[in-house]
């Protein structure tokens, strides 16, 4: 797990002094950006031509030292081939087996950056179809004088690019792990940053995005590659090494207990695959099932002494230490319960800097919190996320297949009354006015249809009509299959980016098994779950408690709520300041017409408890927090 950084240049001067000067520059400024997810070691590779001609090419890289200490430096150069690698390659020694024949020698004992290197040499682009892990790469290939950016099938990895033209130096491309690294190359030569009022739609009314909000800072698709080629002014190509099967739903006419030993087997294979590890390893754990069958599996593989991880909830309704203590002494681990502690605000100002994203997701807080304690334990965890995407686990599932079946019904069926509506009340109000508005994603957003028209009120509001249409439009097919939906969008813009902010900011690995490439392509493809979560727990109860493995689902969330109404660690006070200022929201209201007033009827109406807008009010400071932060 590291940071990577990448630039490259091409033009008349591209080999003048002031490339090199501003190259430089560059460099040192990206690299502050990804400091804090590689602090054991960093290096800088830039192509060398005699000749004079050619690209300039810069590759930069900070190391978290997880494998081969000693021979797994960054960049690597093998031959012609020169990479920087973020992640890990769990079947990197079969990929050394597989290059046995090719006779180019290894000089690490069991660098997966140095397989990645002589398996490009062998196979070039071919070689990320047979990867399975963790990745995004940059490689620079003097055969052809391209640099290819690439991520895991999954997205549990960033990378963001960038174009842009430099006055004296000619056509740039610069690529980083982070966004605040391009923001700031781009600030050094003066290309500007500006919002895409799409994306900002998207990002405000969802919490997240697949892409960022910025125009011409991009995001390389999970499964994709994005070339460039040097001998074309950098002409860009791309295209995908890995493709997963549409999912295919399957009548529950089988047997679940044998479709859970199927899933089992591949989850032990999966996990004892992802144990290899010159660190101390650990594994977060929850009082669900997810994280708790990764332990049960990777303490099994490792013959006990498994160093095990829980955050303790202010909230009895929101706190799973119990179950996940129980979990752990069932299953006989070396386990630590965390207290939630932390200081919100202060926290979360420091995450969203570093992300350079709004993400609006809470729960980034208490992940990082049980990562920076598990940090002094442990240097890599394991997690349980992907599950519930694969096999179904979110109780919205229900709700997607009742839209579907019943959502012009629904469309034409009366709201209740908001003060009297009661839990199950609000879940109804939920589901009738998602058949009115965005279908399956109105459950998932944070500003729902409805919500989001009252934000977006304002002098421009009829821009707002056109992005709403296409919005439409690309989430018209949601519904039809939520968990892929939610594969493809919400678990690689929320949740993997979550997860990866949280534990890089302290320098934790994490890997998730549930998102081995045999696993995914099973839970999808002709062979996909029928029974999904409900066969998995069976397989759970031979393994956990059965209070556990039948228990219900409870989601790893704080209790903003509260937190907000009460001044929780100052957070209620930072929220009420920021959005009273005359300028709060700036960046969002440049390019988005935001209702003040209606900003301020959140915050009162949940302050005086008439309705609870908890996330929407953790959301909206989000965008303000980054607004500022970036300067924007």
């Amino acid at each position: 797990m590291c940071g990577i950084n990448a630039i490259a240049f091409v033009g008349a001067k591209a080999r003048e002094p002031r490339a090199d000067e501003e190259s430089a520059a560059w460099v040192s400024a990206m690299d502050r950006a990804v400091a804090h997810r590689g602090p054991d070691g960093s290096g800088v590779w830039r192509r060398h031509d005699p000749t004079g001609s050619g690209p300039g090419v810069v590759l930069a890289h900070r190391r978290l030292s997880i494998l081969d200490h000693t021979g797994g430096a960054q960049p690597l150069t093998r031959g012609p081939v020169t990479v920087v690698f973020n992640g890990c390659l769990y079947n990197h020694r079969d990929i050394r087996g597989q290059l046995r024949h090719t006779g180019v020698p290894f000089q690490s004992d069991h660098s997966d950056t140095e397989a990645l290197a002589i398996g490009w040499l062998a196979w070039g682009r071919d070689l990320l179809a047979r990867l399975d892990g963790m990745f995004a790469v940059a490689v620079w290939d003097e055969r052809d004088r391209t640099l290819t950016l690439a991520r895991d099938g999954a997205g549990e990895k960033p990378l963001y690019y960038t174009r842009f033209t430099r006055d004296g130096v000619g056509d740039v491309v610069a690529s980083s792990s982070a966004v605040p690294a391009l923001i700031a190359a781009r600030r050094a030569a003066g290309a500007g940053v500006a919002l895409s009022p799409g994306s900002m739609f998207e990002w405000t009314v969802m919490g997240f995005a697949r892409g960022t909000p910025f125009r011409g800072i991009e995001e390389v698709p999970p499964g994709g590659w994005i070339g460039f080629d040097a001998r074309d002014g950098w002409a860009i190509d791309s295209g995908r090494h890995t493709d997963w099967p549409a999912r295919r739903s399957r009548p529950e006419t089988g047997d679940p207990a044998r479709e859970g030993q199927e899933a089992w087997a591949m989850v032990e294979r999966a996990v004892a695959s992802r144990l290899e590890a010159d660190v101390p390893l650990g594994c977060f754990l929850s009082g669900g099932i997810d994280s708790p069958l990764i332990a049960a599996a990777a303490n099994r593989a490792l013959g006990g002494g498994l160093k095990t991880f829980t955050v303790r909830m202010p909230a009895a309704g929101l706190d799973e230490s119990a179950n996940a203590r129980g979990a752990a002494r069932h299953l006989g681990t070396s386990h630590t319960t965390l207290d939630c502690a932390g200081e919100p605000a202060a926290d979360l100002e420091r995450l969203i800097a570093q992300l350079g994203l709004p993400l609006g997701d809470s729960s980034l807080l208490p992940t990082y919190w049980v990562s920076r304690a598990a940090r002094e334990h442990v240097i890599v965890a394991l997690s349980g996320d992907g599950a519930d995407e694969l096999f179904g686990g979110y109780r919205r599932y229900a709700a997607a297949r009742w839209l579907e079946r019943f959502g012009p019904a629904l469309r034409a069926m009366p709201s209740l009354p908001e003060n009297a509506a009661g839990p199950r009340g609000v879940m109804w109000n939920r589901l009738v006015r998602a058949a009115r508005g965005w279908g399956y994603a109105d459950l998932v957003a944070v500003f729902p249809s409805e919500e989001a028209s009252a934000l977006l009120g304002g002098e421009r509001a009829g821009g707002v009509r056109e992005w709403d249409a296409l919005w439409r439009a690309r989430i018209a097919d949601a519904g039809a299959d939520a968990p892929r939906w939610d594969f493809d969008h919400y678990l690689p813009g929320d949740l993997l980016r979550k997860v990866d902010t949280a534990s890089m900011s302290v320098a934790l690995e994490v890997r998730a098994p549930f998102l081995a490439k045999d696993v995914v392509a099973w839970s999808m493809g002709g062979e996909s779950p029928a029974y999904g979560k409900k066969a998995l727990r069976l397989e759970a109860s031979r393994v956990l408690p059965a209070p556990l493995a039948l228990g219900p689902k409870r989601g790893f969330a704080i209790p903003v709520g509260a937190w907000i109404r009460d001044d929780f660690g100052g957070l209620g006070r930072v929220v009420r300041d920021r959005l009273a200022r005359p300028d709060a929201l700036h960046a969002v209201r440049s390019v988005l017409p935001v209702s003040m007033p209606r900003v301020r009827a959140l915050l009162d109406e949940h302050l005086s408890g008439r309705r609870d807008h908890a996330h929407r009010l953790w959301l909206l400071l989000v965008l303000d927090l980054w607004g500022d932060g970036l300067g924007l």
